[in-house]
């Protein structure tokens, strides 16, 4: 398994000066962190299991209502209806507004 490094060990990118961690599983990997998720850390976790109570940790999509400061608001749905049949589709869907709905996989 890859060692992880500390921040400050990241590389830095151009001139900002800011660290990235996109090769450290490996130059080309799609997974990141997920890489830790091996099936013996999942046979180990299911042993930790007592009572089989599902959580769910999802936010509602429009929660919390005021994201980022305040200067973005929840998303809204818009369904058009035009002669052709309807046009569906939402606006400022701040994806990591409530849950982190840009999956796990982060492109560069």
């Amino acid at each position: 398994m890859a060692r992880i490094p500390p921040f400050r060990e990241l590389p830095q990118v151009g001139h900002s000066g800011e660290r990235q961690a996109w090769e450290v599983f490996g130059a080309g990997d799609q997974l990141g962190t997920v890489n830790l998720l091996t099936s013996e850390r999942v046979k180990q976790a299911a042993g930790l299991v007592r009572t089989g109570r599902v959580i769910n940790l999802n936010l509602p999509l429009n929660f919390p209502i005021t994201l980022y400061g305040g200067f973005r608001t929840g998303y809204r749905h818009h369904i058009e209806v035009n002669r052709g049949g309807r046009d569906d589709y939402v606006d400022n869907f701040a994806m990591q507004g409530s849950s982190q709905w840009d999956s796990l996989r982060h492109i560069r």
